[in-house]
């Protein structure tokens, strides 16, 4: 999913993106897929700005709430909308959101001024506001307005917490019949979850947002109703893969891919993807031959396109197929590459590129831990896989945790420190990690 969300989509359809990416941050294949997609003008992108120029033309001439009303559709339109749609939706945002507050304050509707205050707040008083318009939207019983501010004011660091702010912002959207933003909230739940290790919680959200999609007759947004389908495939792939039901994981990320291509005559196929699958699979043949048609698309070599930590972060995979093919050295030498470059990430960058420096690292450490021990170098292995923990504790990453703990008691057990050995066993116990 694209991350260059502005203002508007700060305070709202992008707090739930940044709440999640800061403590799930997903495969470079999301990252790479959500360029893409963004780059190019879709079916569904289209009905939504003839829609949205509809709405522009009869403004003029609607009155009170219903005027009011519209310019709040129109803001959650351009906060699910990137700059690089050639959408200044930063403006637009500050433009409605102003005169949504200033036509609501002259007619006493509190509903508008509600709206108006989490449009038009800057960063530095973003919570402030939400809890202005949060108090409003309590005494008028505006499940819509509540599901918005707990989103924005979900802003702890605990991962629980975080899952049922979000859970509580579903069914405050669900009671105001904003049923596909909380299907859209509920997709990046559902990727929290399994990047927790809760798969069933997982599986269930996915399932959920799949039978709720067909119950979905005419979409605010057709965009957003696209996504959400696209999505919730991905995720049944992922989760499918996890559960090790790799040909499950395959037919869903075929439809995923047809959903991207249904709706966008030059959508990118999802090579990354599939040859990660391939790969579980155990069949290298398909697995390279899908990681080269994803490097031959025109773009991935060009400067000027794409998220190159979203490169670095495929080149991960890379890395894992030349271990597939036990040519250790390449391996070896294209991981700690990535963990050169993913901590320049870490020491001189923020927001979404620090994350991705965690999340890299993370993965590049502890393939390079499980490739030395299968080369008997467990004093590297040992080096690589605390390295690896320690990114996946701070990222939440349990079963990521799970995996260089069993690297560790390993290493740690042929270096002869039986007592690290033990209790890195016992870490493997992921519940009782996280619950001491």
């Amino acid at each position: 999913m694209p991350l260059d969300y502005c203002n508007f989509s700060n305070h709202i359809s992008g707090t739930i993106h940044s709440i999640i990416m800061k403590k799930y941050f997903l495969l470079a294949a999301l990252f790479i897929a959500g360029i893409l997609n963004a780059n190019s003008q879709s079916i569904s992108i289209k009905k939504d700005s003839l829609k949205i120029d509809s709405i522009k033309k009869i403004l003029p001439k609607l009155k009170a709430t219903n005027r009011i009303e519209s310019m709040i559709f129109l803001c959650e339109y351009y906060g699910d909308n990137l700059k690089n749609r050639n959408i200044n939706a930063a403006d637009s945002i500050r433009f409605y959101g102003n005169k949504i507050l200033n036509d609501s304050k002259a007619i006493g509707y509190k509903r508008g001024i509600a709206m108006g205050l989490i449009t038009t707040a800057p960063d530095s008083l973003k919570e402030k506001k939400a809890k202005e318009a949060m108090q409003i939207g309590k005494e008028i019983g505006d499940e819509e307005i509540l599901g918005w501010c707990t989103v924005i004011l979900n802003t702890t660091s605990d991962v629980d917490q975080i899952d049922a702010n979000n859970l509580q912002a579903i069914d405050h959207f669900n009671k105001a019949g904003k049923i596909l933003r909380a299907v859209y909230l509920n997709t990046w739940l559902c990727q929290g979850y399994f990047a927790e290790g809760e798969n069933e919680k997982a599986f269930d959200c996915a399932k959920q947002n799949i039978e709720t999609l067909k119950r979905i007759q005419s979409p605010e947004f057709s965009y957003i109703y696209q996504q959400c389908w696209l999505w919730a495939f991905w995720n049944m792939s992922y989760i499918s893969s996890a559960a090790g039901d790799y040909e499950e994981a395959l037919k869903y990320m075929k439809k995923t891919e047809e959903v991207d291509k249904d709706d966008n005559a030059n959508a990118e196929d999802w090579s990354l993807d599939i040859s990660g699958i391939y790969a579980d699979l155990g069949k290298y043949d398909s697995a390279l031959l899908y990681w080269n048609r994803c490097i031959s698309t025109p773009q991935w070599n060009d400067p000027n396109w794409g998220w190159r930590p979203g490169r670095k972060l495929a080149y991960n995979h890379l890395g894992r197929l030349y271990t597939m093919d036990k040519q250790y050295d390449k391996a070896i030498e294209t991981l700690k590459d990535n963990i050169v470059y993913f901590d320049s990430l870490l020491k001189y960058t923020t927001g979404n590129y620090h994350h991705a420096g965690d999340y890299g690292k993370m993965v590049a450490s502890i393939a390079l831990g499980a490739i030395y021990d299968s080369l008997t170098n467990y004093s590297a292995s040992l080096q690589y896989a605390k390295d690896g923990v320690d990114d996946a504790y701070f990222m939440n990453r349990r079963p990521e945790v799970m995996h260089a703990c069993q690297l560790l008691s390993k290493a740690y057990r042929h270096v002869n420190d039986n007592d690290s050995a033990y209790l890195s066993s016992k870490i493997c116990d992921v519940k009782r990690f996280y619950t001491e």
